[in-house]
């Protein structure tokens, strides 16, 4: 078994969880690949399309690493147009050498520019085919060229990712609609039952034979 290969089968592994250690364990996950590919930051934002915009849902850093600037604010869609277009059409953006890069007015390379960052690689993170959500590593220390089958790796790491986070949404969703329905029954002014009637629907059905 290759690492890469390792790497994916930890992470299958480690996402056999409960709801509320998600974000914990993607934290951890990001660490890990970050450690494992000589990364110095590693980060994930979702894609909230109804905002305009991507949000951070967690991130790591190594230590003596500065954070990326603003990484707790909202990148909105209408100032980052050319980056979000091509996640939107699920290519990964990579920048092997940010110095050097052209589109100096490029809002993502001037914000990596001033944090010091040398390399980075975003990856887009698809559910049912649309844009999810967007990993991405930072080269601090040296410059850092990413192949295709580190990138087609971390596409499969979000396919991961993106996998835990829509069971997450979805036990919370069920866990509400519990919580939900159990207090209207026992707030409800009226008596409240539930009855089967599915024999009394198939004998009239049969009647209509």
């Amino acid at each position: 078994m290759s690492a890469e290969e390792k790497i994916k089968l930890d992470l299958i592994n480690k996402f056999n969880i409960p709801a509320e250690k998600t974000e914990r364990e993607i934290t951890a996950a990001l660490e890990m690949i970050a450690r494992f590919d000589g990364a110095d930051r590693g980060y994930l934002y979702l894609y909230r399309p109804e905002e305009g915009c991507v949000r951070k849902l967690c991130a790591w850093k190594g230590r003596g690493i500065v954070s990326l600037a603003d990484l707790d604010t909202p990148y909105y869609i209408k100032d980052f147009a050319p980056t979000i277009r091509s996640l939107l059409k699920m290519e990964a953006i990579h920048v092997s050498d940010v110095a050097g890069a052209s589109g100096k007015a490029d809002p993502l390379i001037k914000i990596h520019r001033k944090m010091g960052t040398k390399s980075f690689l975003m990856v887009p993170m698809s559910y049912r085919k649309a844009l999810f959500g967007i990993i991405g590593f930072d080269s601090v220390r040296e410059k850092r060229l990413w192949n295709d089958e580190a990138i087609s790796l971390l596409k499969i790491v979000g396919e991961v990712f993106t996998s835990a986070l829509q069971r997450k949404s979805f036990e919370n969703t069920l866990a509400d609609n519990e919580e939900r329905f159990r207090r209207i029954f026992e707030e409800s002014p009226v008596a409240l039952w539930e009855q089967d009637y599915s024999k009394v629907k198939g004998a009239l059905e049969a009647l209509k034979k």
